[in-house]
């Protein structure tokens, strides 16, 4: 009896041992995968804040380009004016962002290209003036330029003025930058 049953127990450890290991490689795969989820779980969440600030600094860069809009010819060509805009930072951008690094607002002729055989001349391509507010929401902007000369006497005063308006902002150790433009005109919208 004891030799019958003896061939019986190798079967069953050989079996157990079997068994276990593919219980192991079983185990080993599950944790792969479950890495691999929480890694994708992980970046997924990263990307989807970093959108959402994108999303919020696209409503932040048209809320500032419609301030732009919103004052008169004078104030749109004077740099104290636009550096006291800039100073006023926009709620949404303190309640959900993290970080905006720099604001700016820049002035530009617009692009009027040379037509050949006319006395009409390419505009410049260079900034009227440049208003930056780096740092925190309180700090002061600092400007690169001067006042455009709109006055009746100013020659060659523009009709039209490009501005662009972007901010640089940190999301996860990463920087982003996003721009607008729009052209302000004298008389109105061009």
């Amino acid at each position: 009896m004891i030799k019958t049953t003896e061939p019986n127990l190798r079967a069953a450890v050989s079996e157990a041992a079997f068994s276990i290991l593919e219980v192991m490689i079983a185990a080993g795969i599950l944790v792969v995968a479950v890495s691999g989820l929480y890694a994708l779980y992980s970046a997924s969440l990263a990307e989807l804040n970093a959108a959402s600030h994108a999303a919020v600094v696209q409503a932040n860069l048209q809320t500032r380009l419609d301030s732009l809009k919103n004052l008169g010819w004078a104030d749109v060509t004077d740099t104290s004016v636009i550096s006291t805009l800039l100073a006023s930072p926009i709620t949404s951008t303190k309640a959900n962002l993290p970080s905006i690094d720099s604001e700016t607002i820049s002035a530009y002729p617009i692009a009027i290209p040379a037509i050949s055989g006319s006395s009409l001349a390419a505009s410049g391509t260079s900034a009227y003036f440049t208003v930056t507010r780096t740092g925190s929401a309180t700090a002061t902007p600092t400007i690169t330029g001067s006042t455009i000369d709109v006055s009746g006497s100013a020659t060659n005063a523009p009709l039209q003025i490009n501005y662009h308006v972007s901010m640089l902002w940190t999301t996860g150790g990463r920087q982003h930058t996003r721009e607008i433009s729009g052209i302000i005109s004298q008389s109105g919208s061009p």
